[in-house]
């Protein structure tokens, strides 16, 4: 787990160091629809900003009791739940391109837990970019056998 996260934090500070320092010289070259699917793929390392945003709002809220945004239950919970079910739904359909669709289907719960649990590896790495320190060359290690303590969190930790 622990060469998951590392190599999840070298794919997202390279993502956003291409996106902040080579994108902008390329894109005039991309037509208008490429440049959107362009700047639209890159957004998924991005998860780690949002969730630290996220954070702040809410312990504002609930800390303090600064109200960080205005919103109405119906209308934003309608609004949600409709982004949940096309983002499913694009899911679903993802995975016809898996490698083995007919065993890896449905709704996969271990994706979605291992890309929630993940978001701190991707907050690290956009601070690492805007610190200007470069990370090192590592190889990736392959696990032959489990390790003593496989849990997702202490992994994580020790990424961090």
């Amino acid at each position: 787990m622990e060469s998951f996260f590392d190599q999840q934090k070298r794919w997202a500070y390279g993502c956003m160091h291409i996106l902040f320092h080579y994108t902008p010289k390329y894109l005039r070259h991309l037509s208008w629809r490429q440049r959107f699917y362009y700047l639209w793929i890159q957004q998924h390392y991005f998860s780690g900003l949002a969730m630290l945003v996220s954070l702040v709002g809410l312990t504002c809220y609930f800390g303090f009791g600064l109200q960080t945004a205005n919103l109405t239950l119906i209308p934003f919970l309608c609004a949600y739940l409709g982004l949940m079910v096309v983002l499913e739904a694009i899911d679903l359909w993802l995975q016809n391109f898996n490698i083995r669709p007919y065993l890896e289907r449905g709704v996969l719960w271990s994706a979605i837990i291992i890309n929630i649990a993940v978001w701190p590896t991707f907050l690290m790495a956009f601070f690492a970019l805007f610190r200007r320190r470069k990370l090192g060359y590592k190889v990736t290690r392959k696990a032959t056998k489990p390790k003593k303590d496989p849990s997702l969190i202490s992994s994580l930790l020790r990424t961090l």
